[in-house]
């Protein structure tokens, strides 16, 4: 049985061979996290290892946290996908104040071009 708690130690002491003892053990719950808040299987993959460098990045803090690793990693996880979340709904934000004058000006010349009278608001 292996200590998943020892495996984040180690992880903080840049152990390389604890990481694949971490996704061993940790695979399915990041799995779980980031399949629950990406729109596609392709997302959650990206997010998934991004998730695992934030764990590489933050495992040296884990003793000092007090938390067990379950907790630790979930936790990790779930910060990171709202962060996706929130970088996602900024894109569609200014996607949507970049397409909405451009279809305003595209729907001005298609009423022009027949005739009609069509002021933009």
């Amino acid at each position: 049985m292996i200590d998943t708690e020892q495996i984040l130690i180690r992880i903080g002491k840049n152990d390389r061979t604890a990481v694949k003892d971490c996704i061993d053990i940790y695979g399915s719950v990041v799995w779980s996290i980031s399949k629950r808040y990406s729109n596609s299987t392709e997302e959650a993959e990206n997010a998934v290892s991004e998730i695992f460098l934030d764990i590489w990045r933050c495992a040296g803090r884990f003793e000092a946290s007090g938390m067990s690793g379950y907790v630790f990693i979930a936790l990790i996880a779930r910060c990171r996908m709202l962060r996706i979340s929130k970088e996602d709904l900024k894109k569609q934000t200014i996607i949507r104040k970049v397409t909405f004058p451009v279809f305003t000006a595209l729907l001005t010349v298609m009423f022009r071009s027949i005739g009609a009278d069509y002021d933009t608001p």
